[in-house]
């Protein structure tokens, strides 16, 4: 049962002050020492027991990050620095920074790939290095003009 359904079945049963934020509360007692009256937890219980044909839902808790892409790497920048960004890469269409820093990303790792393969790897990368993005930021050179 979703809380929205759950907040309109306790109001349904006389609770009219029965929101989310609270129902929240009551699934948490242990951490805001709020809990249901018996009243209410028993209508929730009925709705409950009648949707699954007989077997009371247990609430669940949420589960973590959800999100297709969980890990972060996070970075600070003074505030001109973070607007140029959204500048630039809005510029250059890449839509959002997001997107811009999965480019970069792929473009480091297979830079990565690149110098860890072994030499008999069957390619001859003889100079591919020279505007390194890594090398650049690595050693502080300017590659500007190589």
């Amino acid at each position: 049962m979703t809380q929205k359904e759950c907040v309109q079945v306790v109001r349904a049963a006389g609770f009219s002050g029965y929101d989310k934020a609270l129902d929240s509360k009551a699934n948490n007692p242990g951490k805001y020492g709020v809990q249901r009256t018996a009243e209410a937890q028993a209508a929730l219980d009925a709705v409950a027991t009648a949707r699954n044909g007989g077997l009371a839902v247990k609430q669940c808790k949420r589960s973590g990050d959800r999100h297709k892409l969980p890990h972060r790497i996070s970075a600070r920048f003074t505030r001109e620095q973070a607007e140029r960004i959204k500048e630039a890469v809005k510029l250059c269409g890449y839509g959002t920074t997001q997107g811009w820093l999965n480019v970069c990303s792929y473009r480091l790792l297979r830079e990565e790939e690149k110098k860890k393969a072994p030499a008999s790897a069957g390619t001859d990368n003889r100079g591919a290095d020279q505007k390194s993005t890594l090398k650049k930021y690595t050693t502080g050179e300017d590659l500007s003009n190589v």
